[in-house]
């Protein structure tokens, strides 16, 4: 059954606070009964030490003599205490009898001990018990003294009183400890829930696609402070995406309609005999196929580079010798274009792909040449850092817009629309050296000055 986050909070105080509140009182009721248990035997045996003592002073040594109204007053005091007794002399004599003097007391004495003890605890098994205590005096033995009480041990009124005054008051406690516990849950789960709601309520815009909504933090909390600025970012993040996306749509579009109609116009005015189909305009027409087929090519690459499944062949190789045979290959269109192209590297092993390593570099390269104007400079380093191998490629050409910098790793971004449709770029070759860079475990950045050039660097584990 589905219940809200207060709800849930609110019954785990609750709860927590009645497994307390059970541990606590059943665990003060047991040494509490231990403890009154033996309080309760040792006061038995001091108070019958007592009696013995006091009814020795009843005994008259010069006349060999019991003194029974001294005798008398020590058996009421002791039947006042629970104790019932009875005193004989040397012969077994019966001096003073509780039982005979008030036998209806006594009964209903044991009776009320009974119950006392039974109500404490159900289980209880006692019943009556005698002790018999020798009397002395001056080490001499005058008689001796047979104490009665409810055993094996009792409690008395007046501790009954206590013991249920102390469960009371343990009782009273636990609700009140019950009642807190539910004020406190409902606070804690109040503030808890109420910007744990406020974050749901923006991811619900932020899903409608309301990418502005912005949450704000009304929690001390770290894990809800995280998860705002979590939400924010994703919104954000889905935000940048959607433009970009519908910035890519355009682009593509755009790209696919020019060549189709260029390709339809001409083709309809040959049909109609406007235009006749010599060589020139049809090579036209096949330059114009060609440039509808690489943006084609570039859709399918998009498709494989969002497969997740990119495998990668690592074998473990010298970037060094990787970034010097991409040189070779690329050197030619840098002297073309008069560009100095250098190159600072060292030893650094490492497993990595070669091919993909090589089209990243590729990419970058090309990106420099494209955008480095004649007389430029173009410089590219490898150098082996602790436990990673970085590779640079900087450039002194017309660099990017700091506004624009953040964006340049994603697919069909492009600076400047025009001059990249002008030299045949579509905008998916820093995506794709990123994808491959990221699935070898490395990172790839950019930094830029617009008119003073661009440095692009990307590392890999050693």
């Amino acid at each position: 059954m589905k219940s809200s986050l207060r709800v849930k909070i609110s019954a785990a105080f609750f709860f927590v606070a009645i497994i307390l509140v059970l541990f606590i009182g059943l665990t003060a009721n047991y040494f509490l009964q231990n403890k009154f248990k033996d309080y309760t035997l040792e006061r038995i045996k001091t108070e019958s030490t007592l009696i013995a003592t006091q009814l020795s002073k009843g005994f008259s040594d010069q006349e060999n003599l019991w003194d029974v109204n001294i005798v008398e007053t020590i058996g009421i005091f002791a039947m006042e205490r629970g104790l019932i007794i009875k005193v004989a002399d040397n012969e077994d004599n019966v001096i003073w009898d509780a039982s005979v003097f008030n036998n209806d007391y006594c009964a209903q004495m044991l009776t009320n001990m009974k119950m006392n003890m039974q109500m404490q605890n159900p289980r209880f098994s006692g019943g009556y018990e005698e002790k018999i205590i020798a009397l002395q005096n001056d080490a001499t033995t005058i008689g001796k003294l047979t104490i009665g009480y409810y055993g094996p041990y009792y409690y008395s009124n007046n501790e009954v009183k206590y013991i249920k005054g102390l469960n009371q008051l343990l009782m009273g406690t636990g609700i009140l400890a019950l009642i807190l516990s539910l004020i406190a849950g409902a606070y804690i789960a109040k503030r808890l829930s109420k910007p744990i709601g406020n974050v749901i309520e923006g991811a619900k815009k932020i899903s409608s696609g309301e990418y502005e909504t912005k949450i704000e933090k009304e929690s001390s909390t770290t894990e809800i402070i995280e998860l705002t600025d979590a939400i924010n970012s994703l919104g954000q993040g889905l935000g940048r995406q959607e433009t970009l996306r519908k910035q890519m749509s355009s682009d593509i579009a755009h790209e696919l309609r020019t060549p189709i109609s260029i390709l339809q116009s001409h083709l309809e005015l040959m049909i109609d005999g406007i235009w006749e189909a010599d060589k020139k305009r049809l090579e036209n027409l096949h330059n114009e196929s060609v440039r509808l087929g690489k943006l084609v090519d570039e859709l399918g690459k998009i498709a494989k580079l969002e497969s997740e499944n990119l495998v990668l062949n690592k074998v473990k190789l010298d970037m060094n010798e990787i970034s010097l045979d991409v040189l070779r290959t690329v050197e030619s269109e840098f002297f073309k274009k008069k560009i100095t192209l250098t190159y600072d590297g060292e030893e650094a092993l490492t497993e990595v792909d070669s091919d993909k390593i090589k089209q990243v570099m590729m990419n970058l390269l090309l990106n420099a040449l494209k955008y480095t104007d004649p007389e430029g400079t173009v410089k590219v380093s490898v150098k082996k850092a602790s436990s990673k191998i970085l590779v640079s490629i900087e450039d002194n050409g017309i660099g990017i817009p700091e506004e624009n910098l953040e964006n340049v790793f994603e697919r069909f971004y492009r600076v400047d629309k025009s001059r990249a449709r002008n030299s045949g770029g579509t905008g998916i070759g820093l995506a794709i050296a990123k994808v491959i860079i990221e699935a070898h475990g490395g990172k790839i950045a950019a930094e830029s000055i617009e008119g003073q050039g661009s440095c692009f660097t990307f590392e890999l584990p050693a």
